[in-house]
């Protein structure tokens, strides 16, 4: 009750945004990686994050091909999280949100990870290509609050935490002509919570 265990944080600042990314192949199988979020403002989030992944692909057989990936990513996501202004009140002092303004907090999702992924091997031509893998992740999240109450403090609490999770995924991709695909892939880490990321891409040459 002191420390208003009861009430729900607003975690979910937006719905839903866009996240560029460009691969690149190299010699001998390895490929790259890089995604980056610019600090505009979409919703109640403001990000500034960026990734890098480098992999290596080797075909199995006619049908199946093995990926290696590591991957990391860094950065800070910041918005209205523990004090969003549909929280905010200026009735009782002892109670959360005890102000005009709403927080500005500050979320860092620190990682980095390897994972194995079996993929259909792009050889066979196939319109449609599936895959599966799992992995290991190396989880660092910091988080800062930041919010001021009508009396003048300012609640700067930093939470720190380091953890491990197993990870899987499993998508499948659809080719549109000779240059571009669209596919669909679902990530979970067993312990906390899965995520559903659609994307799109084109070849810049072939």
């Amino acid at each position: 009750d002191y420390c208003y265990t009861g009430r729900a944080e607003h975690t979910g600042l937006t719905d839903f945004f866009g996240r560029p990314r460009l691969a690149v192949g190299l010699p001998g199988g390895f490929g790259a990686e890089v995604s980056y979020l610019p600090p505009i403002t979409i919703a109640d989030a403001t990000p500034d994050l960026g990734s890098a992944a480098l992999w290596l692909t080797r075909p199995v057989n006619s049908l199946l091909q093995l990926t290696a990936r590591v991957h990391g990513t860094i950065g800070t996501v910041k918005g209205p999280i523990t004090c969003p202004r549909s929280s905010l009140q200026q009735a009782d002092p002892a109670t959360p949100c005890y102000g005009t303004s709403p927080s500005a907090d500050e979320f860092q999702p620190n990682m980095a990870g390897a994972e194995v992924i079996a993929s259909s091997n792009p050889a066979t031509s196939a319109r449609f290509r599936f895959s599966a893998g799992l992995g290991v992740d190396q989880l660092y999240p910091r988080f800062r609050v930041g919010f001021t109450d009508l009396l003048g403090g300012t609640d700067h609490t930093r939470i720190a935490v380091d953890l491990t999770r197993v990870t899987a995924l499993a998508g499948a991709t659809v080719l549109l002509g000779h240059r571009c695909d669209a596919s669909a892939q679902a990530f979970t880490s067993f312990s906390d919570a899965t995520t559903v990321r659609a994307t799109f891409g084109c070849l810049l040459n072939r």
